[in-house]
């Protein structure tokens, strides 16, 4: 691998590797991309990025961060090679009235989806929110709101419902629900 980013002289690069590495900041991630796949990332064990972006090539990483406004960089090291750096957004939590978070899914997944696919959506976005919260049982609201939305933000599938008029209302009542659940 270091022979394809120097061109044959790794030398060139072995000194350098780890003040690059150490000086990433936590609030980036970086791909080491091969062609168009993700060969190695390197970021904080927190990220939200770092998990939602397994899978998908470069093209289609940049794609989503130009959309949302990512601040992201593409690097060509070699014919091959390139270096992707994206800097995490941190997303405050938006001041919302209480609902019923579930009421308010179900409103809006029945506006959005129809027939059979609107149960196999409410199934899919309450198992990943559960998901979400038995994964992170220790997260602040805050870092639960970042993973949520990374989530639903970087998932194809839910682009309508994450782009849906009621989407923060829903995360946030959802959260502060879930929240109230775990303290008892």
């Amino acid at each position: 691998m270091l022979n394809a980013i120097s061109e044959n002289q790794p030398i060139k690069v072995l000194p350098f590797l780890d003040v690059v590495l150490n000086a990433i900041p936590e609030n980036y991630v970086v791909f080491l991309i091969n062609d168009d796949a993700i060969i190695k990332t390197l970021c904080n064990n927190t990220s939200p990025l770092r998990m939602f972006y397994r899978g998908l090539g470069c093209t289609q990483i940049i794609s989503i961060a130009k959309y949302y406004g990512f601040t992201c960089n593409h690097i060509q090291l070699s014919n091959a090679f390139s270096i992707l750096y994206i800097k995490e957004k941190y997303f405050a939590v938006p001041e919302c009235g209480a609902c019923d978070p579930n009421k308010l899914l179900k409103s809006i997944v029945s506006e959005l989806y129809w027939d059979d696919n609107m149960e196999h959506m409410l199934k899919s976005i309450n198992g990943i929110v559960a998901g979400m919260n038995s994964s992170f049982k220790e997260a602040s609201r805050e870092e639960l709101y970042n993973w949520i939305k990374y989530r639903f933000m970087t998932d194809k599938r839910f682009t309508e419902f994450f782009e849906h008029r009621y989407f923060e209302k829903y995360i946030v009542n959802k959260i502060d629900k879930m929240i109230e659940m775990r303290n008892g």
